[in-house]
């Protein structure tokens, strides 16, 4: 994974509030979901960044003006978060 890599959702994969969490959720079904992947609160805001056009730099920059972190704490939580999503619920944009 590289600061200069854009990421984006795999299609079909919507966000719901499932009980006290938000969570990246499969519709196999008019009434089933399926959860793939729990975001906490800046896992959250991670995944309405990644849009298919910015890198994980600029997430990172957001990261850190959003919540106020330092450099090394806003890479740290991206690259942690990013890399439990991918295959997962995003992939890299070719």
């Amino acid at each position: 994974m590289e600061l200069t890599d854009v990421y984006d959702h795999i299609p079909g994969l919507e966000v719901r509030r499932l009980g006290d969490e938000n969570q990246v959720v499969k519709k196999i079904a008019d009434t089933e979901l399926i959860p793939l992947f729990t975001l906490d609160e800046t896992a959250s805001y991670i995944w309405d960044e990644i849009d298919g056009k910015k890198d994980i730099w600029q997430i990172i920059c957001l990261l850190m003006e959003e919540f106020e972190m330092d450099e090394g704490s806003a890479l740290a939580e991206v690259v942690e978060v990013m890399e439990e999503m991918e295959g997962l619920v995003i992939n890299k944009v070719a």
